[in-house]
């Protein structure tokens, strides 16, 4: 792959940590790339979900922005999670809103605070 590629691949994968674009924007950027790769190229860390939520909090960011984001992390070989189980099981529990119930204050609260 050339290295071109790769730069605007990384910094797809960075804008989609750090939740730098709206969810449309960032699923059309990062479905110019394969799904898989061999190595991260960015780190979710707790301080990128904690700002996410306090946008949602804020009202500059929906529940269902919140989930679409999570899902677009989720599985992604290109995107590694700090070394905290917490930061897996929120992606999981953002993702997967069937299993977890519904993001609301409440929720959004409760994660900023474990995390």
């Amino acid at each position: 792959m050339p290295e071109s590629v790769n730069d605007e691949r990384t910094q797809a994968v960075i804008a989609l940590v750090r939740f730098s674009f709206p969810v449309d924007e960032l699923r059309s950027m990062l479905t110019t790339f394969p799904w898989d790769f061999e190595t991260p190229l960015a780190v979710l860390e707790p301080a990128d979900i904690q700002r996410s939520l306090r946008r949602y909090l804020g009202g500059d960011l929906s529940a269902d922005d919140i989930c679409d984001w999570a899902n677009l992390i989720e599985m992604r070989d290109d995107v590694d999670y700090q070394s905290t189980e917490l930061v897996e099981d929120f992606v999981f529990a953002a993702a997967n809103l069937e299993l977890q119930g519904a993001i609301n204050t409440e929720w959004a609260k409760d994660w900023i605070s474990k995390l």
